[in-house]
């Protein structure tokens, strides 16, 4: 067993065990096999196989635009993930090889007036990823004016074992009932919770479940493609719509003009 799938094991009998502690056993049963696989992304040292990389500059193709939310202004370089070396566990959708590279409107432009998020599905534009295949011309590609890269971190990546926040759609689905029902089920008992490991020490992670900043992606997902809030498959009342832009760009960082 490589070290790689030691983290992995290690990490997963700790949690199984800690399940078993606390839960009755069929509910332990369920909430296991519940358990995801994903990439912990840290700083990569002298000799680690690099997985990617926060900050720097991006490498694009020739032909490839870099991502502007049209009139408010170009996307900043967030990170970069080279998806061969991600393999050693499948978080679903991936490309086998080649680069994600991926772009964010992070407030530089416009004194962080704009903000990207669920409640606006026109503000998705300030999101973006970019896909170079495998073998691919590709060079660095500087930011455009008014953008101050973030610093170069290289990364690795090392498996963990990942669990579901106790307002996931997963368990209500696994245990029936709704948000209600589950936060008076066991999974959620705080004596149970309190042994889990902390959402705040995760930092970069691809694959498996989110550690959400407010609630679970899922949700925000949804909100996102039905354009109004949702909670497991239940329609909101409609959130106030704002003016929708549709997304441009600008040839090797060169700010595309204004329509």
């Amino acid at each position: 067993m490589d070290d790689l799938a030691e983290v992995r094991e290690a990490t997963r009998e700790s949690l199984a065990g800690l399940a078993r502690s606390h839960l009755p056993a069929d509910v332990a049963d369920t909430w296991i096999s519940l358990l995801r696989p994903g990439l912990r992304l840290t700083h990569a040292e002298d000799g680690d196989r690099v997985a990617g990389h926060l900050g720097g500059d991006p490498r694009l193709a020739p032909d490839v635009f870099w991502p502007v939310w049209e009139d408010r202004g170009p996307l900043t370089f967030v990170a970069a993930l080279d998806c061969s070396a991600l393999e050693t566990v499948d978080p679903g959708g991936l490309p086998a090889d080649g680069v994600l590279s991926f772009f964010y409107f992070d407030g530089q432009i416009g004194d962080g007036e704009e903000t990207v998020g669920p409640w606006d599905p026109a503000t998705q534009a300030g999101a973006r990823v970019l896909y170079v295949p495998a073998g691919a011309e590709a060079s660095p590609c500087q930011a455009p004016e008014g953008i101050e890269p973030y610093p170069y971190v290289p990364l690795r990546a090392h498996v963990v074992v990942t669990v579901p926040t106790s307002a996931h759609p997963v368990l209500a689905e696994a245990f029936g009932g709704g948000p209600e029902t589950i936060k008076d089920h066991p999974v959620s008992a705080r004596s149970f919770r309190r042994g889990l490991p902390p959402s705040g020490d995760i930092g970069h992670r691809v694959g498996g479940y989110a550690a959400p900043v407010q609630e679970d992606v899922e949700y925000e997902v949804a909100q996102v493609a039905l354009g109004e809030p949702a909670y497991l498959g239940e329609v909101a009342p409609e959130h106030p719509a704002r003016p929708r832009h549709r997304t441009s760009g600008a040839r090797r960082g060169v700010a595309a003009p204004a329509a």
